[in-house]
């Protein structure tokens, strides 16, 4: 839980340090798609498994500060996630559950006469994922595997842009590069593999 509580502390010191002298301070609503995918290091590994891109979703609540140097700012959220989990075409999906925070400096692109319409946004940051369960693995046909996915506290750097709809509707697109290793455990040969997990977000945000 301090895991959880620490980088959300964060986020909401410095929305509130720079609230001051912020041009503006929004919070809102926000949601969306997770499209991942399970990338293994070991080469042996990456010739048999041949995991497939899943989708999943997000929802929660965010903030953003616009700061007074010119289209600067800064946005952060706390949001519950699911991901599905592929590993073998033959196994069943199983859903990783996760609490993310993630943590962004942005640049809104305030360009006269069509602001108040769209204000096309650049922003970039780490998003903290924390695991909330384990992943026991199966084959479709209800076989159990004997291999599971521990759950494991990881990071991403998110790389995104969107616009600004009206001041009030943002929507979004980012990939999420994996910066920390997940293990897949095998239960039968206590063999343990490494793999990244990358993601795509396609996010919408009612801002108030």
């Amino acid at each position: 839980m301090k895991r959880i509580i620490i980088p959300f502390i964060l986020i909401v010191s410095l929305l509130s340090s720079t609230h001051a002298s912020a041009d503006v301070l929004s919070w809102g609503l926000t949601g969306g798609m997770n499209i991942s995918k399970i990338n293994f290091k070991e080469k042996d590994v990456q010739d048999i498994a041949k995991p497939d891109a899943k989708s999943g979703w997000y929802v929660g609540v965010m903030g953003i500060v616009s700061l007074p140097v010119l289209g600067f700012g800064i946005d952060g959220a706390l949001t519950y996630s699911q991901e599905k989990v592929n590993v073998t075409e033959d196994m069943k999906d199983e859903t990783a559950k996760f609490i993310s925070v993630p943590l962004h400096v942005r640049y809104d692109f305030k360009l006269p006469v069509v602001e108040k319409m769209v204000v096309p946004v650049l922003f970039a940051g780490p998003q903290f994922n924390y695991a909330t369960n384990d992943l026991k693995l199966a084959y479709k046909d209800g076989t159990d595997a004997e291999a599971v996915i521990k759950k494991t506290n990881s990071w991403r750097m998110d790389l995104g842009l969107g616009a600004t709809l009206f001041n009030h509707v943002q929507i979004t697109y980012s990939y999420g590069i994996p910066m920390t290793d997940r293990k897949f455990e095998s239960i039968i040969d206590t063999e343990t593999y490494t793999f990244k997990q990358g993601a795509h977000r396609i996010g919408l945000a009612i801002l108030f």
